[in-house]
Formats: structure tokens, sequence, C-alpha cells
């Protein structure tokens, strides 16, 4: 509990902390379940002096309520939302906000431009960074955006890379980017496609690279081309993309691409340490027998890449799923077993990366980082 003497986040606690309801409200399971940890969590709170002292219950509800992280929300059921203050509502809530037509139906857009706008002005966010960019495709040009909406994608994306950055989970790894026919599947869960989750994650990890590749990705389809953003914005750099979904999947090719740009004089210093290959994990077979990844590391030696470099070479196959091909999908990542510094990603959460640190060498030890965390480590099999 002593979370709630912590400011960075006790007001954050105290929004979520679970609501304790009258029986006759409770109409649900989900309900009932909430209310009987709430009680729980308020015996630990205020003690209760014998059986039947409930004055605990009291006082939580109190500590609950005054909690000011969802201060703009009792404004808004209170129908003062000119007195709302933008830096109080948390990330999430204000991109939904600002995307939708509450500011404009409450005559809160001026005021909220005006914010948005100021240098100094820092919008947090904590949701995945593809979100940022949804629905983006029913603009084909970026000046179709209202200024204060990409004021408001601009920096929370901004926020979610020096948050990065400030947590060590920034990566010398470069996105290496699907863009075959397949990708234009919608991916699982989401309203995106593949295709621009990948591009989402190329645009925010590209954000940690320096010298030659700094700013950079990697498209692959039939073949691989290495590209600059161009822009000075993250929303530029999106619009200025102008990739597609074409070809198949030639994991291979990516590697000649090393290969290629190797002989054009880059030392070897100065390339990414690894990859992070997104993509729906349909790849094109290599020679009978032989997995994608011992074929790639076969031709990195092949042209000269130290063994050193071969040897710590850390490929992250990240598999966004799609129903594009049905069941089935996907058997071509496979690398025959636990193989070092081969990666297994899912899902759309870049603060993954966070586990690839020095000590982990392997898929069986990614998941043993993983699961040992001090929140998992409070339960109690």
């Amino acid at each position: 509990m002593g979370a709630l003497n912590t400011p960075s986040v006790s007001e954050l606690l105290k929004k979520f902390l679970p609501q304790i309801q009258a029986s006759s409200k409770c109409s649900t399971v989900e309900a009932q379940a909430d209310t009987i940890i709430a009680k729980w969590i308020a015996s630990l709170l205020f003690k209760p002096k014998s059986e039947n002292d409930h004055s605990g219950y009291k006082k939580y509800r109190r500590l609950k309520s005054s909690g000011t992280a969802h201060e703009w929300q009792k404004l808004i059921s209170r129908k003062k939302m000119q007195l709302i203050e933008f830096d109080k509502i948390h990330g999430r809530a204000l991109h939904l906000l600002v995307k939708g037509k509450f500011l404009k139906n409450q005559g809160l857009t001026e005021k909220y431009a005006a914010w948005a706008k100021k240098p100094e002005t820092t919008i947090k966010y904590t949701g995945f960074v593809h979100e940022l960019f949804e629905k983006l495709g029913k603009h084909s040009i970026l000046s179709a955006i209202p200024k204060h909406e990409q004021d408001t994608i601009n920096k929370q994306f901004a926020t979610l890379v020096e948050k990065a950055k400030s947590g060590n989970e920034q990566t010398e790894f470069i996105v290496v980017r699907d863009t075959s026919g397949s990708m234009s599947s919608t991916a699982l869960g989401t309203k995106m496609s593949c295709y621009s989750i990948a591009k989402a994650l190329a645009l925010y990890f590209s954000e940690f690279l320096t010298g030659k590749f700094a700013n950079a990705w990697i498209e692959f389809n039939s073949d691989a081309l290495m590209h600059e953003w161009k822009g000075s914005t993250p929303l530029e750099r999106w619009f200025n993309d102008h990739s597609s979904f074409v070809g198949s999947t030639d994991f291979q090719s990516v590697i000649r691409l090393f290969c290629e740009l190797k002989h054009r004089g880059i030392p070897e210093s100065e390339f990414p340490k690894g990859i992070l290959c997104i993509s729906d994990s349909e790849f094109n077979p290599t020679q009978l027998g032989v997995s994608n990844v011992e074929a790639a590391l076969y031709t990195l030696r092949s042209v000269g890449f130290s063994e050193e470099y071969v040897n710590n070479f850390t490929i992250v196959l990240w598999n966004l799923q799609n129903s594009y091909y049905g069941r089935g999908s996907g058997e071509k990542f496979e690398t025959y077993g636990n193989v070092n510094n081969v990666f297994y990603f899912s899902g759309y959460s870049a603060s993954v990366v966070a586990f690839l640190t020095s000590k982990v060498k392997n898929a069986a030890e990614l998941v043993d980082a993983a699961l040992n965390q001090e929140i998992l480590n409070l339960i109690k099999l």
C-alpha cells in the first residue's frame, strides 16, 4: 500500500481502486468481485476494531473520492467543462477526446489548441504507439488533419520516446518491416492493418538509431530497401512514407542488403546490433532443411562480418497475426529449437524490447526475465 504515499502514482491509484457498492447494486459477477476486493483493501488500510466495525468502508470511499486523477470526469458530470485543465487528463483519454467531437461540442477547441501548441506543453500518453496513428488513413494529406490534433499526436509520440530513453528501453536494433501483400490484412484485435502497425513501430524504433542508420528502417518484400524518414515531425514522416504492400516475403533479401551496405564501405561498428523483423510470419522458404535464421547467419559470415558480430547479432521475429492465410500460418518462423539471440515477439507493445538485455541470450531466458517482475513475484501458487 506504499503506492498511496508515492506522489507520482497515488492519485492514479485512487482512481482505479475498486468501488464498494451496496449488495442491491452488485448485479454482475464483476461488481460483486470488485466489492469483495475493495472491502478487503479497506480492512488492510483501516483496521476494524471488531467483526461488526464497518467504519473503514466509509473512510475507504472518502479516500477513493479524494483522488484528483479523475477530477476532469467530475467536472464533465457537473457540466463544468470550461474548468477542465487539460494537463490533468490522462493521455489515452485525452487522445480520444481530441479525436472525437467533445472539444467542438463543448466549445473548447480554441482553448485546447492554444494549450497544445505551447512549446512547453508536454502531453502524456500511455497507449500503444500504433494507436496514435489510428484512422489517419481517412486523410490523404497531412493538412487535412486539424492543427491541434497534429500537435497532440506529435507530442504524445515524443512522450513515448522520452519515456523509453529515460527508462533505458531504447534499442540499437533496426526495424525490418514486411510490406508484402498479406500485410494489408487487419491485425487481430485492432482496427488497423498489419502494414500500418509495423509502420508505427518502425517510426518509433528509428528514434533510437545513430550514425549511418539514424532515422532509418528497412522495407522488405520480394527485395529489400533501406529508407530514411522524411520530415521534422512524426506525422510528417508518416505521410511522407509511400511504401505499399506488394510482392512476397523474402527474409533473405534483408541479409543481402546488409552485405551490400558493408561492401559500400559502412564500417561494421556502425551497423545495428540486430533487427526487429515485424511481419505476419509467412516467410519465403530457403533451401531444404535450413531455416531462414541459419541461412542469414551463414551469409553474414560469408561476406566478412566478424565472428563476434555474427555471434551477437540479434534477430527478433515479431509476429503480427492476421487472417490473410487462415489457420496454420506462421510456420516459416521456426528456427528448430532454442537458438541464441533469436527471439519471438507478438502483440503491439514497443516496451517489450526492454527485456532484451545483455543477460538474456535466448527465448527461454527471455521468458524467465519477463516472469521475474516484482508484481508477478507476488503471485503465490
